[in-house]
């Protein structure tokens, strides 16, 4: 094997290339290749189902939260109606006190007609 020494050593060359060796550079090269290859795939395929679990969370998320503003509308709704059921039943209420009354006095008129009838 004989080099030329004349050249520069970044560009230095020899006259005599052993094939086996650059057969088996190529050959590590290309299998090198190849596992790059399948390592970038694997990759791609790992973000591609890390980019579909995430959509799929977000939209579990946004159903949740959908969910629980229309189960805090109905309840608010519901507490109004509760509310208003308690005004009406309150302002009710009040009737039947002036009733108590009314049926107290009676009660005292039918004691003092008994009374006097003995």
């Amino acid at each position: 094997m004989s080099c030329d020494s004349s050249a520069p050593p970044s560009v230095a060359f020899c006259e005599y290339i052993d094939e086996e060796v650059l057969s088996g550079l190529e050959n590590e090269a290309s299998r090198l290749a190849n596992d790059l290859n399948r390592y970038i795939h694997s990759l791609q395929m790992q973000v591609h189902q890390c980019a579909e679990i995430t959509h799929q969370s977000t939209q579990a998320c946004t159903l949740a939260a959908e969910n629980v503003a229309t189960a805090v509308h109905n309840a608010v709704s519901q507490s109004a109606q509760l509310m208003t059921l308690c005004d009406r039943l309150d302002h009710e209420m009040g009737q039947l006190a002036t009733l108590k009354q009314q049926i107290r006095e009676v009660k005292q008129t039918l004691e003092v007609m008994e009374y006097a009838m003995r």
